[in-house]
């Protein structure tokens, strides 16, 4: 989960996740997932299927003045779709937020709308000093991780269209928070971070390959004019003009550098972690500033390994007793892995497999991510 924590993040409050490439599963699905990390125990979520959006529901906080507002104030026109779509908030996610309006639209979290489209929002990111001096992060407001998936998930019809759309987003309104956000649909996946109020990048997941990220940056190596590779505007251009990189390359790029803080070893130690269970024959030392942005398992993936990671401790490994942070966490407040399976009929190509609480103590669950009856004529959460 993300709070509004600028410049650093702290060893308590991490996320990490995990998405795979359609070849490199082993029942050729995309998957995303993540565990979601706090301060605390805070395990009170509940289960929603919102049948409509808050623009559309009986919300009397929603619109003004013709303006969609959301939960923490950021205020938008009303979008043109209205795709119903599964969350699973926080009960005290009211109190969570910076403004607070309304009650149950905060901190999402994960979702799959009507399309097929699953959000899953997001890993609390750090941004350093000298790119916040050039583009400051708002004080509230803007985009951030409580309004994310309320935000997306009604309008977006594929992972790149929703990559699209928060950029536009982040570009026009600003952001609060840096964030990383994973998009996925039955067909590809996209990995979207904001590296400050204005600019982002996202990645294409290779089909081949998996994706694991802690709580700092992670993209760096990739050419901007490569179809696989969305960003904001004039990118380039904002990294030179305030030298975020000394050696600035277009075609070999390193936004993590230009705008996070690598080398933090909470963070690198749980990716050199999953990487080593996931392709083990890769023999990579620890404490490096970067590990790979992707790889290829050495075998096919399934759920199952999947869970082991989120699940993963130091032992048995070079850093048991060393490392401070593993991946499977005791407080962590859910945990989530999503599947996506062009093979199946519309309404059951979408499934959440979910733990509430920490999955160190509780079980994966699988939910259908079935669409309701488009007759349905209000907002109806399921509880």
């Amino acid at each position: 989960m993300a709070l509004a924590i600028p410049f650093s993040v702290t060893e308590e409050l991490m996320c990490t996740s995990i998405m795979v490439g359609k070849t490199a599963m082993a029942d050729g699905t995309i998957l995303l997932s993540r565990n979601e990390d706090f301060t605390r125990n805070n395990w009170n979520k509940y289960l929603v299927y919102r049948t409509l959006p808050q623009y559309r529901s009986d919300d009397k906080h929603a619109l003004r003045e013709g303006q969609w507002v959301l939960g923490n104030g950021l205020t938008v026109s009303v979008p043109q779709h209205a795709y119903g779509y599964s969350a699973i908030p926080d009960f005290a996610g009211y109190e969570e937020a910076v403004f607070a309006i309304g009650d149950h639209y905060f901190y999402k979290e994960r979702g799959i709308n009507q399309r097929n489209l699953a959000v899953s929002a997001t890993n609390s990111l750090a941004i350093n000093d000298k790119t916040n001096a050039a583009d400051p992060l708002l004080a509230s407001g803007g985009i951030a991780e409580s309004v994310i998936p309320t935000l997306v998930l009604p309008q977006a019809e594929t992972a790149l269209d929703a990559v699209e759309l928060l950029g536009q987003y982040v570009e026009r309104y600003g952001a609060s928070e840096v964030n990383g956000v994973l998009f996925g649909d039955p067909e590809e996946s996209w990995y979207f971070e904001n590296g400050s109020a204005h600019h982002w990048i996202a990645v294409r997941i290779p089909p081949e390959a998996y994706l694991v990220v802690a709580n700092g940056m992670r993209v760096h190596g990739i050419d901007l004019d490569d179809v696989n590779v969305r960003h904001s505007k004039d990118l380039f251009s904002f990294i030179v003009e305030h030298q975020l990189l000394d050696h600035p390359d277009a075609q070999n790029l390193n936004f993590s550098a230009a705008f996070g803080i690598p080398g933090n070893p909470c963070n690198e130690d749980r990716i050199w972690l999953a990487q080593h269970i996931l392709t083990p024959s890769l023999d990579q030392p620890v404490g490096q500033q970067q590990y790979p942005l992707f790889l290829t398992p050495d075998n096919k993936l399934g759920v199952e390994d999947v869970t082991t990671v989120l699940r993963a401790t130091y032992g048995g490994t070079v850093l048991e007793g060393k490392a401070k942070r593993p991946i499977g966490y005791e407080a962590t407040a859910e945990s989530h892995i999503i599947t996506l399976d062009a093979s199946m009929p519309v309404a059951l190509q979408g499934v959440i497999w979910q733990v509430i609480s920490t999955p160190l103590g509780a079980p994966y669950m699988p939910f259908f991510n079935m669409n309701c009856p488009p007759d349905v004529g209000r907002l109806n959460d399921y509880v």
